[in-house]
């Protein structure tokens, strides 16, 4: 009677045993995010250089040799300031009459060109019409010069752009007042700026292989200009389009797409997996918008595994 009651709580131990072995769930561990709302922002960028917005070109109003530079390239000088004196030469009649033909054309080309003047010398001395820093020096001394010889620019440093060339596909999204940043090799951290003029006209950029991109100039005033910037320097902007407020996004290990090419997201809900199918934005270098099909706060799987399905019981881990 005891050997008979032995053996039948040893058959029902194994049998419990069994029972549970057979049924106990397969449980996986999973990283999570947990999706938050940013503000994000839309932008164009494009290539281009710095630019002063007002020159003075000085020249010598005589037939002259250059007796002695007073400056450096690089150093600031004050309105009044002599840049250079001057020694008197000969010329002949046809000469002149010459230089007066190319002095026209001088002229013409200040007339045309609105970022810079014409200055020339009083007497023989070379003197800055502004205050600024010279940014070409052109004669060396002892040099002969002309009154078509530009000795010397003085740029005024405090006002300062840059002209960006913005593709072709991107100019529709470009308006006058936008903001823009811009970096660059040259200089140091980020000045602000903001669009003022945009051609009308699209150019193509000639290459040995034929027309390149094409493209319309833009002209960025800059809001915080100092002699850290260097007119000719290249620049790289970034134009501000648009912004969007409270935007759900996640990084793109996150998202997956299934059988029927939809874009997809698992989510854990009560130790599940649930499966979401969601509608994508705009998409940044990291994260992409998720526009539908997900809300703040939950729970979503990172990196899936292909052989995950909804209503799995998962652990998450750290």
């Amino acid at each position: 009677m005891k050997r008979s009651i032995l053996i039948f709580i040893i058959t029902l131990a194994i049998c419990t045993s069994m029972w549970l072995f057979t049924t106990r769930e397969n449980v996986r561990y999973v990283r999570c995010i947990t999706p938050k709302l940013s503000n994000i922002t839309f932008n164009v960028s494009a290539k281009g250089t710095i630019e002063q917005i007002f020159a003075a070109n000085l020249y010598s109003s005589e037939y002259a040799t250059v007796d002695k530079i007073y400056v450096n390239l690089g150093d600031s000088v004050k309105k009044g300031q002599v840049i250079m004196s001057l020694l008197p030469t000969d010329t002949t009649a046809p000469e002149k009459k010459d230089m007066t033909d190319r002095l026209v054309e001088v002229f013409a080309q200040a007339a045309y060109d609105e970022s810079s003047y014409t200055s020339y010398s009083k007497g023989f001395r070379i003197i800055s019409p502004i205050d600024g820093v010279i940014t070409e020096l052109n004669v060396k001394e002892m040099e002969s010069v002309t009154p078509i010889t530009k000795c010397a620019v003085v740029s005024d440093l405090s006002r300062m752009q840059a002209k960006i060339a913005i593709a072709e596909s991107d100019i529709s999204e470009v308006k006058k007042g936008m903001p823009v940043s811009l970096t660059g090799d040259a200089f140091k951290g980020i000045y602000n700026g903001v669009v003022v003029e945009i051609s009308k006209q699209i150019k193509s950029q000639l290459t040995i292989q034929g027309e390149g991109e094409r493209y319309a100039e833009a002209v960025v005033e800059i809001l915080n200009p100092d002699h850290e910037l260097i007119p000719g320097s290249s620049i790289q902007a970034y134009i501000y389009t648009k912004r969007k407020l409270n935007v759900l996004t996640l990084p793109y290990e996150a998202i997956s797409q299934d059988d029927d090419n939809r874009e997809v997201v698992y989510t854990v809900e009560n130790g599940r997996v649930r499966k979401r199918i969601i509608t994508t934005g705009y998409e940044m270098p990291n994260t992409v918008e998720i526009k539908y099909g997900l809300y703040e706060g939950c729970k979503v799987i990172l990196s899936p595994d292909d052989s995950l399905s909804e209503g799995d019981k998962v652990v998450i881990i750290q």
